[in-house]
């Protein structure tokens, strides 16, 4: 056999393994599989971990599903993949809790969200409140209160009853997570933790009036201290099928000066994005691209792979909330998408 031949054969050989990787993960699940581990704490509520597996069971802005596993105080759960969660632009997973709107606001009862490759060592996302520091004052807290902490967004995807897709973060509901933000976590920089093979996530109550976020605030909820997080499913958003070089990068982001930014890019350029695409929510409510552009960020730069869009002026610490969301898929299909919390 000539050399040629020999390595024609192996790119042949590569090719059909990748698309025989490609085609497998298609029939795998894109939720939770197993229960790895679930330690109820104490309190009332719903203890049938298994009902955190598979897709959500969302009852829309103003109705949190029943369908769920409670974590119960000082509980937690910890649920394995079919799939193998890994590191791309934006949202890579979303936990969907059963938080319900009531008079403009969530009734949130948040938890902790950590990631595993190895099931043994677990790197928790860093979390942000910005709510009082004595409580909260009402029976709801503002959309953006909360970061990096699952339990505050409505869930609306529901396969048993809607056609919204569970995987579209932007309209499905949940809050998203993004592996990105452990970049500088010391069991990722050890090597520990691989952004890129995550196959457990493990999900941790807050205790009330206890817990504290990243910069160590103490967190409030709306629960009290009997009330926790109920857990409906974890949905796989990013995965070693799906991270390319050249999908969509959808970025929200507050810069340097407290200016909220959209960026929507392809690395392909920007004729690459599919317009029809591109979908947005703001407090977990749809709303068209161009009025989420014209009221938040109404100020377009173009780039060599797309736009940035601007407010008009600073959003933090300007009293305002929110949490938005946007995706993006290109012209061959793939997807990406980014939520954003802010408050204060």
């Amino acid at each position: 056999m000539s050399r040629i031949t020999s390595f024609a054969r192996i790119a042949a050989l590569v090719s059909i393994v990748a698309t025989g990787d490609a085609l497998h993960a298609q029939f795998l699940s894109p939720f939770a599989t197993q229960v790895v581990n679930y330690s109820p704490g104490t309190g009332g509520g719903v203890f049938v971990a298994a009902n955190a597996l598979g897709a959500p069971s969302g009852g829309g802005l103003g109705n949190g599903s029943t369908n769920v596993a409670t974590l119960g105080v000082g509980g937690s759960l910890t649920l394995g993949f079919d799939l193998t969660i890994a590191n791309g632009p934006g949202v890579d997973f979303t936990v969907c809790e059963n938080p319900f709107v009531f008079a403009g606001e969530s009734f949130s009862e948040v938890a902790y969200v950590e990631v595993s490759t190895d099931g043994v060592a677990f790197a928790r996302l860093p979390s942000r409140y910005t709510g009082p520091n004595t409580g909260l004052p009402s029976f709801t807290a503002p959309f953006g209160t909360y970061g990096g902490l699952c339990g505050a967004m409505p869930v609306s995807a529901n396969p048993a009853t809607n056609t919204l897709d569970p995987l579209e973060p932007a309209w499905a509901g949940g809050d998203g997570f993004d592996l990105a933000d452990l970049a500088h976590d010391p069991l990722v920089t050890s090597g520990v933790v691989n952004l890129g093979a995550i196959h457990f996530v493990r999900i941790v109550d807050v205790p009330h009036g206890v817990g504290t976020d990243a910069a160590g605030n103490v967190i409030w909820d709306n629960s009290g201290v009997t009330g926790t997080a109920d857990i409906d499913a974890v949905c796989v958003i990013q995965h070693t099928g799906t991270v390319v070089a050249g999908q969509p990068v959808i970025d929200l982001f507050l810069d340097a000066q407290g200016y909220l930014n959209l960026s929507v890019e392809d690395p392909d350029g920007a004729g690459d994005l599919d317009g029809n695409s591109i979908h947005c929510s703001f407090n977990g409510a749809p709303i068209g691209f161009r009025t989420l552009a014209r009221r938040l960020v109404p100020n377009v730069t173009p780039t060599a792979h797309g736009y940035v869009l601007r407010s008009n002026t600073p959003v933090a610490g300007s009293g305002q909330h929110g949490v938005v969301t946007v995706s993006a898929r290109d012209l061959a299909g793939h997807f990406s998408a980014d939520q954003l919390s802010f408050g204060g």
